[in-house]
């Protein structure tokens, strides 16, 4: 069975709802690249925006360079706190 996870973001004072899935996770991962982070980013963000009607509000947002950052704070809430330690 895959996780969901419904977020809310506020973002510069209006809230986003997303809602992030194993399968959006896994394949932003693929598709970074080290020299593509933003395209990756930005359709990531459009996949997961719950409410598809604000897409041209969260374009706008995106298209002042803040894809990245957004999607990392989705990807930090999403995946849950685990402490991993190797055990010597």
């Amino acid at each position: 069975m895959a996780f969901s996870k419904e977020i809310v973001l506020m973002i510069g004072g209006t809230e986003f709802a997303f809602r992030v899935e194993t399968s959006d996770y896994n394949k932003y991962i693929n598709d970074l690249k080290p020299d593509n982070k933003i395209t990756p980013s930005v359709n990531f963000i459009r996949a997961t925006l719950m409410d598809k009607t604000r897409r041209p509000e969260l374009d706008e947002i995106c298209d002042q360079g803040l894809a990245v950052d957004i999607a990392g704070m989705l990807i930090e809430e999403f995946r849950p706190k685990l402490e991993i330690a190797v055990k010597k």
